[in-house]
């Protein structure tokens, strides 16, 4: 847990630690104060560790280590090694960027 999102990032690099060779799938959860710096959390995490796919959520609380942060800045992160063919990871999602149709907004 840390006010600050490269703070976060490095406390959980220093937790993970020796990344097995082989690595290429993490997956990083992060509370809803981090939620416009992701994208440079995810970059920091793939030139840190070298995983290449990453993917996760944000929401209003995470659970890591037993623990449940709400209504504070929190980051937890796992990493996998998964056969290449077994998944696959979607672009980043802004919804900002989306232009949708006002039509859509609904649906």
């Amino acid at each position: 847990m840390s006010a600050d999102w490269e703070s976060a990032t490095r406390q959980c690099l220093e937790q993970i630690g020796d990344i097995p060779e082989g690595s290429n799938l993490g997956f990083v959860y992060a509370t809803d104060s981090f939620a416009d710096q992701m994208h440079f959390i995810v970059e920091r995490l793939r030139e840190a560790t070298g995983v290449p796919h990453w993917t996760g959520t944000v929401g209003i609380a995470i659970c890591a280590s037993g623990t449940e942060y709400y209504q504070a800045s929190a980051l937890a992160v796992m990493i996998a090694n998964l056969p290449e063919d077994s998944f696959r990871v979607l672009r980043f999602y802004n919804r900002a960027a989306d232009n949708l149709p006002a039509s859509w907004e609904d649906w």
